[in-house]
């Protein structure tokens, strides 16, 4: 079995609908992630995918938009921040699936300030961040980085463990 990952359009090397369509033909494709902050263009890939005889998957790439892309169809995810948030993740699908749309927006609610701060500019020290909220969830000994990656810093860290707290996935993780 196979993945083809679709990357936004800003990377470069984004497929055009037609040329995932026939790399998707194969049945040896199993499903596609999707990465694009565009629910149109989220949308109508998902639809190609569950219109091929074979219906390849479609998962969500995209660690802030996921809600409205289970409405738009995802059969699932690959995030980066399942790492951190996987039980509300999954609780959201399962939400969304059975057609409790209010849960749904509670649990997006829940979260969100979360997905916020480990997504804030500058994205590229969203690693810093996760291994942060990883590392008060238990899961790393510490939140410390090796070069070159910073560590977080103090207000980050503030933000991270008031997220995690009010998401109900800060674990008490001894001094």
């Amino acid at each position: 079995p196979f993945m083809i990952f679709q990357l936004p359009k800003w990377t470069g090397a984004h497929y055009t609908l037609d040329n995932l369509r026939a790399s998707c033909a194969n049945p040896n494709v199993v499903g596609v992630k999707i990465v694009t902050w565009d629910t149109d263009e989220f949308e109508s890939t998902a639809r190609m995918l569950h219109a091929l005889p074979h219906r390849p998957r479609a998962y969500t790439g995209n660690d802030t938009t996921f809600l409205y892309n289970f409405l738009d169809g995802a059969d699932g995810t690959l995030l980066g921040y399942n790492n951190v948030a996987l039980e509300i993740v999954i609780a959201m699908y399962d939400a969304v699936q059975s057609g409790d749309f209010l849960a749904a927006m509670d649990l997006q609610r829940r979260q969100e300030p979360l997905a916020r701060i480990l997504f804030a500019e500058p994205p590229m020290l969203y690693r810093s961040r996760y291994k942060y909220a990883a590392a008060h969830q238990g899961r790393f000994p510490n939140p410390r980085m090796r070069a070159p990656l910073p560590d977080v810093n103090d207000r980050d860290a503030e933000v991270i463990r008031r997220a995690l707290a009010a998401a109900d996935l800060l674990v008490p993780v001894p001094a």
